[in-house]
């Protein structure tokens, strides 16, 4: 299972890819995409206005935006990070993927272990 991590005190990117057409598989470039972190209790996290929204970025093909550095999490702390894509006349698409916080300094070293 993949992780989102949350690297607390720093901006922290966030990014969709997977909004496409079921029809060809080409990318959706005219989504409304949402994402908002939540607890492990379902609430959202404190320290950012939510929803955020990220605009389409033709660059990566993705959804692009940052989450704040200053999310009310402490290191160790789990969660959830939500993505939803709205179309108008279209079914919401909903992804959700675990997030763990962690200082920065303690994620590089971990990776180093």
């Amino acid at each position: 299972m993949n992780w989102f991590v949350y690297n607390i005190g720093s901006h922290n990117i966030a990014r969709l890819s997977s909004v496409v057409s079921v029809l060809d598989q080409a990318p959706i470039e005219d989504a409304d995409v949402t994402v908002r972190v939540i607890d492990q209790a379902g609430d959202n996290v404190a320290g950012a206005t939510w929803p955020i929204q990220l605009p389409w970025d033709a660059d990566s093909a993705s959804y692009l935006g940052s989450l704040p550095p200053s999310l009310d999490m402490t290191h160790g702390q789990e969660g959830q990070i939500i993505y939803v894509a709205r179309r108008p006349g279209s079914l919401d698409r909903e992804w959700r993927m675990p997030l763990v916080a962690v200082y920065d300094d303690a994620y590089e070293s971990s990776l180093c272990a």
